[in-house]
């Protein structure tokens, strides 16, 4: 693993720059500028097929992908979102800005509209894991995508296990949506939207397994790997369409990941003291976690970190890594100061830190993401 870590280039090398790119193909507006060095010229007037592979990060392609049709046809590597979480960067996939604007902080979120800490994507709580069927996805999260203002018909892939969630009715406003439960039903759906005939097509289609198995089994292996081979075999056969349907294929991941261990892992359960000067649970994701101090405890929070975690993570100010860019650029949403807490810990190397509230489904992970390392941070870019 390597640990160097490198913040977003929102400035002309993240994912965010990529996606104002392919919405510039388009005719549409967007807000960060475009992917540096990347012409989209000879997209203008194709149909375009825009793969997201969540977690494929770009270390990984580079140094397992040998023989792979993906590492042969990677172009670049790109900068992801702060935090590379799932919850941040594929959410900045499919609206086209950053966390910023988007206000999607990590995979739990402190929701001040609501009091509760959530699971934001799957919208349960955290704990109990119980869904929040009453409460409207809108007052949370009303961002425009990237399918809205383009000249063309929009698709979005996903599966159908989360396709008619309140999430992906409002990350999907603009396109119609097609829902899959394998990797043969993923394939066939673009080929059958391609084969339809009609307008000029974009095509957002998300495949979440390599990210799944991975937090299972481990970056590092054989499962991993073969979900790999097993999905590069069918985008291999599908750029062999290209020419008869006027496609372009453009595949990415929202971030990479790494691999952690229990050794690795820092329980707030273990750090009595700590959680005593917090008013609520951490909230983020293991690798970046937000918290929230109880006032008058700030130097008492600041010594215990200083004294027993400095070895395992980095602490920041949130109003301070806010102000400093790392969610994003321009003018944030208001909704970010709410859901950082007063201080962000950022875990070194592969360290996690995780506490487990009443109730809760807390999967053990091997494979983690969100933290600023090499292996997080960079996601492939792969054209055909």
């Amino acid at each position: 693993m390597k640990s160097t870590s490198f913040l977003p280039d929102y400035s002309g090398n993240s994912i965010v720059n990529l996606i104002s790119s392919i919405r510039s193909a388009y005719g549409g507006d967007y807000l960060y500028p475009l992917l540096n060095g990347f012409d989209i010229g000879p997209f203008k007037e194709k149909n375009i097929v825009f793969i997201v592979i969540d977690a494929l990060g770009y270390n990984y392609l580079m140094e397992y992908g040998d023989d792979t049709f993906l590492k042969k046809h990677t172009i670049r590597k790109m900068t992801s979102v702060f935090p590379s979480s799932t919850a941040s960067a594929y959410i900045s996939l499919i609206t086209g800005v950053a966390p910023q604007q988007h206000g999607l902080t990590g995979w739990f979120i402190y929701l001040r509209e609501t009091g509760i800490i959530t699971s934001i994507l799957p919208f349960i709580t955290k704990a109990g894991g119980i869904p929040l069927r009453n409460i409207p996805f809108t007052d949370i999260f009303d961002q425009d995508t990237v399918f809205m203002g383009l000249d063309a018909a929009s698709y979005s892939i996903i599966h159908k296990s989360y396709s008619n969630s309140q999430c992906s009715a409002s990350i999907t406003k603009g396109s119609k949506k097609k829902a899959y439960s394998d990797i043969k039903g993923f394939f066939s759906n673009i080929e059958n939207i391609l084969d339809s005939g009609g307008n000029r097509k974009f095509i957002f289609a998300y495949w979440d397994q390599i990210d799944k198995i991975a937090h299972e089994k481990g970056v590092k292996s054989n499962e991993t790997l073969e979900e790999l081979k097993k999905v590069d075999t069918e985008i291999s056969r599908l750029a062999l369409l290209l020419d008869k349907y006027n496609a372009a294929l453009v595949v990415t991941s929202d971030h990479g990941m790494v691999d952690s261990s229990e050794r690795h892992t820092i329980r707030l359960s273990d750090h009595l003291l700590l959680k005593d000067t917090l008013t609520l649970p951490l909230t983020g994701d293991p690798r970046v976690a937000y918290c929230y101090v109880r006032p008058g405890m700030e130097a008492e929070f600041e010594n215990y970190i200083s004294k027993n975690l400095e070895e395992y993570c980095s602490m920041h100010k949130s109003l301070d890594i806010i102000e400093k860019g790392f969610f994003g650029l321009y003018e944030p949403n208001r909704k970010l100061y709410q859901r950082t807490g007063d201080y962000t810990l950022i875990m070194k190397k592969n360290y996690m830190i995780r506490e487990a509230l009443s109730g809760e489904k807390n999967k053990e992970l091997i494979g983690i993401h969100g933290g600023l390392t090499v292996d997080e941070m960079f996601s492939p870019l792969i054209v055909l």
